[in-house]
């Protein structure tokens, strides 16, 4: 009797001890101040429904979008949000481009591929806007004096325009 009562007891324990309470919702935080340069600061400090972003990143969680692998808001000088999560490494010839299973971080390199050329866009508009590049047809070696490797690259360099 007591070895049963002891039992029941001793799985009671063990079963409540590994209760997880959070009923798999995100539980917002604000992002760690690692000292990079960065301010960091919250959501609501930005007027971002935090509720809002916590849903997003739910079903992100939940599978509902496949191979998200990070997600940051730098809003108003701040970085207000920094989260990664799991998913495949890319392997050009695996099947869905997909290699090892991991949880990803800060540190982990990552293939950008054809984002880039959202960014380097984005940063001209930015150089245009103020004022660092003209906005007119210029040769892009004479905006990029200093990248050798480009001009070992592109064979016809002076047909290469930004317009």
């Amino acid at each position: 009797m007591i070895s049963a009562i002891l039992k029941t007891m001793i799985l009671s324990l063990l079963f409540l001890g590994c209760y997880n309470n959070d009923n798999g919702q995100y539980k917002y935080r604000q992002p760690e101040n690692i000292n990079d340069g960065f301010d960091v600061g919250t959501l609501d400090e930005v007027n971002i429904d935090t509720d809002l972003i916590s849903r997003g990143v739910d079903r992100i969680l939940g599978g509902r979008y496949k191979e998200v692998h990070s997600m940051l808001i730098y809003r108003d000088g701040k970085l207000v949000f920094e989260e990664y999560f799991q998913g495949h490494k890319y392997q050009w010839d695996a099947p869905d481009h997909h290699s090892e299973w991991v949880t990803w971080n800060r540190s982990m390199p990552h293939c950008a591929h054809s984002v880039t050329k959202s960014i380097t866009s984005t940063c001209i508009g930015i150089a245009i806007d103020k004022g660092f590049i003209r906005m007119y047809i210029s040769p892009f070696l004479n905006i990029c004096r200093n990248i050798n490797t480009l001009k070992l690259m592109v064979k016809k360099k002076s047909q290469l325009n930004i317009c």
